[in-house]
């Protein structure tokens, strides 16, 4: 266990999960990061409840795991829950070599409110990378004006060479080689490569001088809204959303996310960092790379399809995953068929979160995996179909918008 913060207000804690390297990977100095944040309804949840789900992935995917366990309410109310997720995220990156993990390989994953957490870590980080990069581009670009009107200034007309000059020293014939000629600037084309002008309005996932912090994000049945904020004019009526028809869903109904929601004491429920799906484009568009796996019968399952459609049409690689007919919460029934292909989509899609190929994970889930798309008895034609491609390139789950 790690604390993270020196005063008593502060005092976080931290799990990491580290598999011990094979003979093979002694000479492996970092590996990917996982910041992990689990779910409750942000009262619930501790440490040791995650030991089986953490040390799963940190050992099948050779990678570091950090649980950040945040502060619950409802005695640290929001925003505590999402200002720890950011505070964890940051710790796991100042330090990142202490704990063996590669800076550039990192990671959120987060299970129900814990994906709340993961996504609005997200947004906050991705728009301060943005910022961050508009505010170098603009010193950089000043500098190089600044050295262009320079450039422009009069120079010393040159003058015909005289019998004293060939006596000066060699300082005056060093100056007198270094004499240009004025030249105008006529477009950005002509500034130095270090003084290129950035695009402002392009995202920040899509450009080629990011230097994002979150390499990809994992939202697990997701609860990314709230229900005074939940655009039910976006769909066809009412009672075509989750939040009606799963209303006494088992694992998430009305009554419980009400407890819930008065527990977390949001004084503003319009927040965004509780209602990440409706920020701006242009903050969405820098999302990087981003998975869902959402429950058919979830009170939540909107929030998941809502968002993944979102980021879809903003151009931000995503894979959406759906278990149909399966409530919020189902993968703790560990017998179920479907908590087994839980586990491995939820390897799998981490891998492609890392931009990683499926040889990344452990041999194990290889033979898993094939076992999972022939299991006993007879399928129909609709489940072999959402079986997840099996090659050399991960391209996640079917589709599903």
């Amino acid at each position: 266990m790690h604390t993270l913060g020196d005063g008593a207000q502060d005092r976080l804690t931290a799990r990491v999960y580290t598999r011990a390297p094979r003979p093979d990977e002694l000479q492996m100095e970092k590996v990917p990061g996982v910041v992990y944040y689990h779910g409750g309804g942000y009262a619930f949840g501790a440490p040791d409840t995650e030991v089986q789900l953490c040390s799963l992935v940190a050992s099948r995917l050779r990678v570091v795991v950090v649980h950040v366990c945040y502060r619950e309410a409802p005695q640290h109310p929001h925003p505590a829950a999402h200002n720890d997720g950011k505070q964890g995220f940051e710790w796991v990156v100042d330090n990142a070599k202490r704990l063996g993990i590669d800076p550039e390989q990192i990671v959120l994953v987060g299970l129900s409110c814990g994906a709340g957490i993961a996504a609005s870590t997200a947004l906050r980080v991705c728009n301060e990378d943005a910022e961050r990069l508009r505010a170098e581009a603009e010193r950089v670009q000043g500098d190089a004006e600044k050295r262009t009107d320079e450039d422009r200034s009069p120079r010393p007309a040159k003058r015909r060479r005289t019998n004293e000059d060939e006596s000066s020293n060699s300082s005056v014939q060093s100056w007198r080689g270094t004499v240009l000629e004025a030249t105008e600037v006529k477009s950005s084309d002509d500034f130095p490569p270090e003084a290129k002008v950035y695009d402002r309005s392009a995202p920040l996932a899509g450009r080629k001088d990011q230097k994002a912090r979150i390499k990809g994000v994992l939202l697990a049945v997701p609860w990314l809204m709230q229900e005074s904020s939940f655009p039910y004019d976006k769909f066809a009526s009412r009672e075509a959303t989750s939040r009606v028809q799963c209303a006494e869903a088992a694992g998430m109904s009305k009554p419980v996310y009400d407890r819930l929601a008065e527990w977390l004491g949001a004084k503003d429920p319009n927040d965004p960092l509780l209602n990440v799906p409706l920020a701006k484009d242009k903050e969405l568009a820098r999302f990087p790379r981003t998975a869902l796996m959402i429950s058919g019968m979830d009170f939540f399952r909107d929030d998941g399809l809502l968002f993944g459609h979102k980021l879809k049409s903003l151009g931000v690689p995503r894979r959406l995953h759906l278990f149909k007919g399966m409530p919020h919460g189902f993968r703790k029934y560990d017998d179920l068929w479907s908590s087994k292909r839980f586990d491995e989509l939820f390897l799998l899609l981490i891998n492609w979160a890392l931009d990683r190929t499926v040889s990344s994970v452990d041999t194990r889930a290889h033979i898993e995996q094939r076992e999972l798309a022939n299991p006993p008895g007879k399928m129909s034609q609709e489940s072999r179909m959402q079986e997840p491609p099996f090659s050399t390139r991960y391209s996640g789950p079917a589709e599903t918008m």
